[in-house]
């Protein structure tokens, strides 16, 4: 477990500790209780030498779950890791060892939902710190914008596929970096640990709920990797919302003839009966897309010459900002024949 990174040296140090405390008192360390509930949930019994609240005749009680990939002990928060939870987790390996397989694919239709110990050593490696905060975030975003952008022209029968997934039933249910080693230090990446469960893929003809995001962390450097891989027919905005690669290029369309964001997905759902989000989130995710779209741009600026690197979303105050009329004009680019996006 120490050479796959489950543990450091200092945690296996303390469980040998822990493990000579109980075989002095004649008691065993770890012990799996039985006692009902569903399959997926697994409860051990620790040796605990102080007498506490948790542990009133010296044992405790963690639970697994290994459909959410969590740990449960009534000594710590649930997203903190404590030497119970350690204990259970090394019992688990001895005894369970498919609980810690390795996927060997990312192909998401007919594939289970990894069940893998999820709660490494070490902040970054805890669920409760995604996403990241500070230098993490930023460089996951970096990485992200210089290896992860959408060409300026999508392939149409990509585009078609993305249209037609919902029939076919081909939208992936999982959602896992392809990424398998640190793109920075070259070290080997975490097991997929599971981000959300409920995450929902949007086109224009469907939504579709119960789609699980995972994210991969470079057990070396700590960098936080997530799924953003277009090829896929589909974008990830923040892991809980996906759109279609078709609902994407729809909306752009409809900016470009001068059409709301927010009337187009009225539309979409008066003619297939059915309710999008938030539309303000859901103008933020198509705003996301562009912004990882590689354009080609054939707008010469006066000041910073051709192929300017940014985007300007003209004579669309409804689907773009929610400013009053006078702070409009003086933030966005007009043209006098505006074709909707510079």
């Amino acid at each position: 477990m120490v050479q796959n990174k489950w543990f450091g040296e200092e945690r296996k140090a303390s469980l040998i500790q822990r493990q000579k405390e109980a075989d002095a008192e004649g008691v065993p360390l770890s012990l799996e209780l039985t006692i009902g509930g569903p399959p997926a949930k697994y409860h051990i019994s620790v040796y605990e030498p102080k007498v506490s609240y948790y542990s009133r005749l010296q044992r405790t009680i963690v639970a697994y779950d290994s459909k959410k990939n969590s740990w449960h002990c009534p000594c710590a928060k649930p997203k903190q890791a404590c030497k119970h939870k350690a204990i259970g987790k090394w019992h688990l390996f001895q005894t369970k060892r498919h609980l810690f397989r390795r996927l060997k694919s990312t192909d998401s239709e007919g594939t289970l939902p990894p069940q893998l110990t999820s709660e490494q050593d070490g902040s970054q490696r805890e669920e409760g710190n995604y996403p990241p905060r500070d230098k993490g975030v930023e460089r996951m975003l970096k990485y992200i914008a210089a290896n992860k952008k959408l060409p300026a022209e999508i392939p149409q029968a990509l585009i078609q596929q993305s249209r037609d997934a919902h029939v076919l039933n081909g939208y992936p249910r999982h959602l896992i970096p392809k990424e398998t080693r640190c793109m920075e230090c070259d070290c080997m990446l975490s097991d997929p640990v599971l981000i959300t469960s409920k995450g929902r893929i949007l086109s224009a003809n469907s939504v579709i709920e119960g789609i699980s995001t995972y994210r991969r962390v470079c057990l070396d450097c700590n960098m936080v990797y997530r799924y953003q891989e277009w090829e896929d027919g589909v974008h990830n905005f923040d892991d809980h919302l996906i759109l279609s690669l078709h609902l994407c290029l729809s909306l752009r369309n409809g900016i470009q003839t001068h059409t709301a964001v927010s009337r187009l997905l009225d539309t979409f759902e008066a003619t297939e009966k059915m309710s999008f989000p938030n539309k303000d989130r859901v103008l933020q995710a198509y705003l996301h897309f562009e912004a990882l779209t590689d354009h080609e741009y054939m707008y010469a600026c006066i000041s910073c010459g051709y192929n300017p690197s940014v985007i300007v979303m003209d004579l669309h105050k409804k689907g773009s900002v929610t400013l009053k009329a006078h702070q409009t004009t003086m933030m966005v680019m007009w043209t006098s024949n505006s074709s909707g996006m510079l």
